[in-house]
């Protein structure tokens, strides 16, 4: 099993979901597949990745 990315902060993570919108696969390989994004460092990212 891949290991999940972290992302650092929202800026990040609102980048990787637009790409991961634009390019699903060019997300995939930088971030890899949104279902293991870890986004335990802010309550605000579990809401977000719900609205996708």
């Amino acid at each position: 099993m891949s290991s999940s990315y972290s992302f650092e902060d929202r800026s990040e993570l609102d980048t990787a979901v637009d790409l991961w919108i634009s390019d699903e696969a060019s997300a995939v390989r930088t971030y890899g597949d949104i279902n293991i994004w870890d986004v335990s460092a802010g309550s605000e990212f579990y809401k977000q990745i719900q609205i996708i």
